[in-house]
């Protein structure tokens, strides 16, 4: 260590190193001989060794191509199954400005967030802008994997792996892709669907939640979610994604929009009443009418979603040749989606009951299937056929409510029928909700519910504001 204190370290150029070798080669001969001679035999081993490295080389940039592949083979379901075109319009689509805004983000290495949730309410059109988003990402070279919700029910993520038929662990596939591209994008489609706020099998959208977690620790990946506002004003586990997300709210069409579709239709607006018009600035009601519009007829009668789907019930069902049983297959169907508390469910026993009747339904789009799985062309029609068999049977909903006990799992079957009724029978709707909100004998959460639904209301009925006025505000 004495000797060691002793020593003095001078920094020497490269340059003067070379010319002191040149002028003392003594020193040059004893410490630098050389000690190996590279032969040929020596040259074809370094060969071999950098052909190696390059089939290393060639076999990542095969597992990256592997990996996209997968990729594109999961996001086919939402792909095959989100139609971003309105019906009997030559395929009329629409850009959205959100879809833009949403693509111009992700494209922003410095966003402060890394995970987006694109909000709207029903049938605005949340689907089609992700389907239109993995589009953009896949034109322009960036990672993507899309999935529908509603298809994987899973209660942990190696499970949803199996789901979705994916070969490799999704987490370690895109921290590998995100170690090579400058940005990984992943699209869940209809989060929604696993909440039906508070109603279904909480597991599955845990599952959702520690995907979400384990994606937001890796570098360059972003992730975007689609939701029901309602779902996300009042589901808690949505609503701990609001808190560290950038928020895109999805609007209403404009109304040039509207008229250009209708112009395509050879629809006159003058045919339609002032509520008609504003209610085809929603998508979804806008495709619904696309099919039932007939040229030369009036539609000034039909002002709400209620009225718009009676009429596509009554062209497709009611004047079906064989419409009871097309009725009762339609309820069959709705009623094994509540008992499951899911959207999708499989389709085989359906089909083997009336396989006629299984493909006519399909062929007039009222249910579509994908990968064995069975669901209404939307999930408000869903809540129109749950709502309509229930009303037709004449059940009383305070009843319903008293003898399922209060249950907490009641509340997505009592939203859609308290939407029904608001349509369909406004007198009942009116002495349910006065009912449920003055009586002590209601649990907390359902009255919750029934105070949720009034907030929601973009457009309040005479009645609830009457109601809040009268009873609510005088308490």
């Amino acid at each position: 260590i004495n000797k060691i204190k002793h020593l003095k370290v001078i920094l020497v150029p490269p340059e003067d190193i070379t010319l002191f070798l040149a002028n003392n080669n003594d020193i040059l001969s004893l410490f630098f001989a050389p000690l190996l001679n590279i032969g040929d035999t020596s040259f074809k081993t370094l060969e071999a060794k950098s052909d190696e490295i390059i089939h290393l080389l060639a076999k990542k940039r095969v597992k990256q191509m592997e990996l996209k592949r997968a990729f594109d083979e999961v996001s086919a379901t939402l792909m095959n199954s989100v139609n971003s075109t309105f019906f009997n319009t030559e395929n009329f689509h629409v850009e959205r400005e959100e879809t833009d805004q949403i693509f111009t983000w992700i494209n922003t290495p410095a966003s402060s967030a890394s995970m987006a949730l694109v909000v709207g309410e029903a049938g605005c059109g949340k689907s089609v802008v992700i389907k239109d988003l993995k589009l953009k990402c896949d034109k322009s070279g960036i990672p993507a994997l899309a999935i529908k919700a509603e298809y994987v029910k899973a209660d942990s993520v190696a499970r949803m792996e199996e789901k979705l038929n994916i070969s490799y662990p999704i987490v370690d596939s895109i921290r590998t892709l995100a170690k090579e591209y400058d940005c990984v994008v992943v699209f869940i489609d209809q989060i929604d669907a696993l909440s039906q706020y508070l109603s279904a099998n909480r597991d599955y959208i845990y599952a959702f939640g520690t995907l979400i977690s384990q994606l937001q620790q890796v570098e360059h990946v972003k992730t975007v979610i689609s939701t029901r506002k309602f779902d996300c004003d009042n589901d808690a586990e949505i609503g701990k994604w609001k808190e560290k997300s950038q928020v895109f709210s999805i609007g209403l069409l404009s109304i040039d929009i509207v008229g250009k579709v209708l112009n395509v239709l050879g629809c006159d607006r003058a045919d339609l009443s002032s509520g008609l018009q504003e209610l085809l600035r929603i998508p979804v009601y806008l495709d619904v009418f696309c099919r039932i519009y007939t040229p030369g007829t009036r539609y000034s009668r039909v002002n709400t979603v209620m009225e718009l789907y009676d009429k596509l019930w009554e062209k497709y069902v009611l004047e079906y040749e064989r419409c009871e049983i097309i009725k009762k297959l339609l309820y069959v169907i709705a009623d094994e989606m509540h008992a499951l508390q899911e959207i999708t469910v499989p389709a085989r026993k359906f089909r083997e009951q009336d396989t006629f009747l299984f493909g006519y339904l399909q062929s007039i789009h009222l249910i579509e299937v994908n990968n064995g799985m069975i669901q209404m062309f939307h999930q408000s029609f869903y809540d129109y056929v749950y709502a309509r068999n229930f009303t037709e049977n004449s059940r009383d909903v305070l009843e319903f409510i008293r003898t399922q006990k209060q249950n907490i799992y009641i509340r997505s079957s009592l939203k859609m029928i308290l939407t029904f009724l608001r349509d369909y029978d406004r007198i009942k709707y009116r002495d349910a909700i006065s009912e449920i909100l003055t009586s002590q004998q209601y649990k907390f959460h359902i009255q919750h519910l029934v105070y949720a639904i009034l907030g929601s209301q973009l457009s309040p009925l005479s009645i609830e504001t009457d109601f809040v006025r009268e009873v609510i505000c005088s308490r």
